[in-house]
């Protein structure tokens, strides 16, 4: 089977992206808030060499980095190192395809939060998720949800070559490309940003 040539590229349909949520640690995500509120008091509870090794640090994330809260979450901004208190409010994110978990939404605990989505996201938000090209691989190219899609390959590994769309929905039927100079995504473009209207 041969392409289409004359169907539009996803660029030319949303022409704001960016690259999904990378975690580069497992533990900030679960099937359910209890299991994640449990690790999170685990994790406060546990002197400074066992919470490092429960953090599992990276080149981003360690004890001794702070990170700003996340738009429209609360969570703490001082270092792990010292952190305490209750677990900030687990928030709903793709997984992967076909896959809604629970996530700490806290900055301090993720490689690469993508603070441009979360200040987007809200109850009319949609995200496409344009998934990184795994050889043989089943599952589809193109994923929509309502929730902050973390980048998760078919294969469960990393999506380096997945980005994310977001487009507001007015109503169930109705999609508006959110790029006009007002929506905060405007800011995060690599091009000027244009108005665009309902369609």
């Amino acid at each position: 089977m041969t392409p289409d040539t004359d169907a539009p590229l996803l660029a030319d349909l949303m022409p704001w992206s960016v690259a999904p949520l990378r975690l580069g640690r497992g533990w900030p995500v679960a099937p359910d808030p209890a299991s994640l509120k449990a690790r999170w008091a685990a994790f406060v509870r546990a002197e400074t060499g066992e919470r490092e090794a429960l953090l599992e640090p990276s080149r981003t994330r360690t004890l001794y980095a702070a990170a700003a809260q996340l738009p429209g979450q609360r969570a703490g901004t001082e270092p792990l190192a010292h952190a305490d208190g209750p677990c900030p409010e687990p928030v709903r994110v793709l997984h992967g395809p076909f896959d809604e978990q629970w996530l700490i939404p806290d900055q301090r605990l993720l490689d690469a939060a993508r603070p441009e989505l979360w200040r987007v996201a809200d109850e009319r938000q949609s995200y496409l998720v344009e998934q990184g090209h795994v050889p043989d691989a089943g599952g589809p190219v193109v994923l929509a949800s309502a929730v902050l899609p973390e980048g998760r390959s078919p294969r469960a590994g990393p999506a380096g070559s997945a980005r994310c769309t977001a487009a507001r929905t007015a109503s169930s039927r109705t999609w508006r490309r959110d790029c006009s100079p007002t929506c905060p995504a405007s800011t995060t473009t690599r091009s000027p940003p244009t108005t665009c209207s309902p369609g």
